[in-house]
């Protein structure tokens, strides 16, 4: 089933499974804190600690075969990642976009681009989403008009 493959993916590529994992490889006490965790082991692997480098670099492979399900179900032009794994981008971005290669389906397509803007670091789900939207949206021009009496006319 689509559906639990995505959400099973969705739960391997999370800050409380990158935490989790973390935990198994390493010694270090994480605090409670699932957000404060994940922004130490971030900082831990931007320092070369191993083990967070391989929990990052673990949950970037199940990012990634989430993205191709995505790129195979909507084919967007482009995808955007937001979070704190993207502080590694250049760490991660191999992971991610090999899975996406290899599990999209239409290989006659040019593969998806994906995107970690700077801006969406350290966004929420919905903050990440407003900024995108904003400049996707941002050359429509929205005008409202009133309808007149010939618009009332017409609709009899």
């Amino acid at each position: 089933n689509g559906c639990c493959l995505a959400s099973e993916l969705d739960n391997l590529a999370s800050e409380t499974a990158i935490v989790s994992r973390y935990k198994e490889l390493s010694s270090l006490t994480l605090a409670e804190d699932i957000d404060l965790s994940t922004r130490l082991i971030v900082f831990n692997g931007q320092n070369g600690d191993d083990a967070a480098i391989q929990s990052l670099k673990e949950a970037a492979l199940y990012l990634g075969k989430g993205l191709a399900y995505i790129n195979n179900t909507y084919a967007p032009e482009k995808i955007f990642v937001a979070g704190k794994i993207t502080q590694l981008w250049d760490m991660v971005f191999p992971q991610i976009s090999e899975q996406v290669d290899k599990y999209s389906h239409d290989c006659s397509k040019p593969a998806t681009d994906l995107v970690a803007p700077s801006s969406l670091v350290w966004a929420s789900f919905e903050g990440a989403t407003a900024m995108v939207l904003q400049d996707i949206f941002a050359s429509y021009k929205v005008v409202y008009r009133h309808p007149t009496w010939h618009d009332w006319a017409q609709w009899k």
